[in-house]
This record gives structure tokens, sequence and C-alpha cells, in this order.
């Protein structure tokens, strides 16, 4: 079977979501993505590969799964982080389970003046048929403006987490 690569037009899709909640929370919240089914609509994140330096750093291998409505089989994503900068960015790469080329990731985490942390978290890459760009582009968009907000929710409530779907990831 034969896949176009792409048609030379890359989705790129960014959310811009601002808390209160100091940068180092907001950071280790996103970075440690075994805390991911306690907040996010992911259910649970296992690590395939641990990162050489950082167990979340670049080299690891993270396998995200989550069930949604309507859906027979949960969705199941395996990324690749290639760069992590303490505080400051976490890019990552998609490596299977959603039709995408050349997929990035990149989180970027900013102080706001006066407190708090403005989020940055951008996804670009082509589409493997160039006729599913404009649905692709609408999934990114809402699983980024679902996924900054659940983060910014959790790090300022941490009681809202979810820690049973944590337990069964275990």
């Amino acid at each position: 079977m034969s896949h176009q690569l792409h048609d030379g037009k890359r989705v790129s899709v960014r959310q811009i979501r601002e808390t209160d909640a100091p940068l180092e929370a907001v950071f280790e919240l996103i970075r440690d993505s075994t805390t991911w089914g306690g907040w996010s609509f992911a259910h649970y994140v296992t690590m395939e590969r641990l990162g050489a330096e950082d167990p979340h750093g670049p080299g690891a291998i993270r396998v995200a799964t989550a069930y949604f409505v309507g859906q027979a089989v949960p969705l199941t994503l395996r990324e690749e982080i290639v760069e992590l900068v303490p505080n400051r960015r976490i890019c990552y790469r998609v490596l299977d389970g959603v039709p995408v080329i050349a997929h990035l990731g990149e989180i970027d985490f900013i102080p706001r003046e006066g407190g708090g942390t403005r989020i940055e978290w951008t996804s670009s890459f082509y589409p493997e048929a160039p006729e599913d760009g404009p649905i692709l582009r609408r999934l990114t968009e809402n699983a980024l403006r679902i996924i900054t907000r659940q983060a910014c929710l959790a790090v300022q409530h941490p009681a809202i987490q979810r820690p049973e779907r944590l337990q069964r990831a275990a």
C-alpha cells in the first residue's frame, strides 16, 4: 500500500492558556505524563521507554490511551520526547496512533509578569491524506484546547484530579 507523503500543506495549531499557578508547578504537571490519567482526557499514560537523563526527557516514549463516547476502541498515541528544557519547554513527536507525518508538538512555559504562567502549546504535522487536513486540524484544536484547560484546572485545584485512574493504570 502506498501513501502520498503530503501535498506541502503543513497543519499548525496553537493553543495559548494562562494560569495564576507557578510556572514550576505547571511545568512539572505536564512534564510527568504518568500523572495525566489523573487530570487529562487521557485515561492513562505509560512509559514505554525512559529518557536517558530524565525519565520524561529526550528519548522517552510515552503511550497515552483515551476512551471517547461512541468509540468502540480506545485511541492510543505513542509519542517520543525530543527536547526538554526545565521550566521552559517540552517538544515531542507522535510516532503512531494518528494519520500524520512529521509531527512536532511544542509546549512553551512562559512566566507572566506579576506571577503565573502562560502555556503556548503548538502541534504541527502533515496529514497522511491531504483531504484529512481540515478534520485533523479541528480535532487537534479541540484536543489542545481541552488539555491546556484541564492542566490549568488541575494545577490550580489539585482536588479535582482523579487518582483512581492512576491506580488502574499501575
